[in-house]
């Protein structure tokens, strides 16, 4: 009897005030919203610390890319906002560009014989375009996700990112 009225009390709470509750605490690996020298949305980034590299392939997620070779296929992890910002789901400081788009790599690991694996370092090393590629970077601090583009471009007309973001860089 106590659990039912323990969860009658939850329930009222939450349609009392709304989802409101849930946005106290922040929580954090939401959306990353940064500013590139480049247009580098549908280019692949690899992640590089000093000279250590950390390369991930797609073969594991779903095979939607390889499905759809003979389509112009694209990452759609990042989306363009107002004021030529990125929102991205998974992107980090140490991030570097290669001049290569994520077909592209799919293709280059079919033509290698490598599918299911990342290419090799000193080949993705061959393509690397920018080491540093950030101009702007900001790490979301509240629950917002990459399907929220129309209300983070709100945040950004309004210049309020840093309500919303904490700037790394």
């Amino acid at each position: 009897m106590k659990i039912k009225i323990s969860k009658l009390i939850v329930i009222i709470f939450a349609f009392s005030f709304g989802c409101d509750w849930m946005y106290v605490q922040p929580v954090t690996g939401g959306v990353f919203l940064y500013k590139t020298k480049g247009d580098y949305r549908y280019l692949y980034d690899i992640y590089m610390s000093g000279n250590e590299i950390s390369a991930v392939n797609f073969w594991g997620h779903g095979n939607t890319i390889f499905a759809s070779l003979d389509k112009d296929t694209i990452y759609d992890g990042r989306q363009k906002v107002v004021h030529g910002f990125i929102l991205d789901e998974d992107a980090n400081l140490a991030d570097v560009y290669l001049s290569l788009t994520h077909k592209e790599i799919v293709l280059k690991e079919i033509v290698t014989n490598n599918p299911g694996k990342p290419l090799p370092d000193d080949t993705l090393r061959k393509y690397i375009l920018d080491k540093d590629p950030y101009l702007e970077f900001y790490e979301c601090t509240t629950t917002l996700k990459l399907g929220d583009s129309v209300k983070i471009n709100q945040i950004i007309l309004r210049g309020e990112i840093e309500k919303y973001f904490k700037r790394l860089k």
